[in-house]
């Protein structure tokens, strides 16, 4: 009878290490490997992504969140407060403070108190070329919620 049960565990052993779930060890090491490779991957797709998108900004002239951090503006040297630059009001975004939009479009023509803390900054001169421009921005608790740039 031990003879027999030897026997047995023995070819039982044998074909356990014939069949495919003996190479689950070897297929769990190839896994770890596969998945550290994915790992990184995912890690550089992530860094190229951010990288990009900084790229996009600093190519349209705006900071991060989509728009010109304050210090950049003051900062450089060739930055003048140009409401008649269609690129400066590109800069302009909802919920910018009024001080932001001054700094990047200059002192408005006209401040239109339009009650319950709206208000509105007018933009108007001849621009070369087109003739008289106008534009406005309206405020809502000094903070940007519509913007109607001027048709250049």
């Amino acid at each position: 009878m031990f003879k027999k049960t030897n026997l047995f565990v023995v070819i039982t052993l044998f074909y356990a290490m014939q069949s495919p779930s003996f190479a689950v060890g070897f297929d769990v090491i190839q896994q770890q490997k596969m998945q550290n490779e994915i790992n990184t991957l995912k890690s550089v797709v992530v860094e190229m992504d951010e990288r990009i998108k900084q790229l996009e900004r600093e190519k349209t002239g705006k900071a991060k969140l989509g728009e010109a951090s304050s210090n950049e503006v003051k900062n450089d040297p060739k930055f003048e407060p140009n409401w008649r630059d269609k690129n400066a009001w590109a800069m302009i975004k909802e919920g910018m403070s009024t001080e932001k939009v001054k700094s990047i479009l200059g002192r408005p023509v006209r401040v239109d108190d339009l009650g319950n803390g709206h208000q509105k900054f007018v933009y108007q001169g001849d621009v070369i070329g087109l003739g008289m421009v106008s534009g406005n921005i309206e405020f809502y608790e000094n903070r940007v919620y519509e913007i109607h740039s001027p048709n250049f």
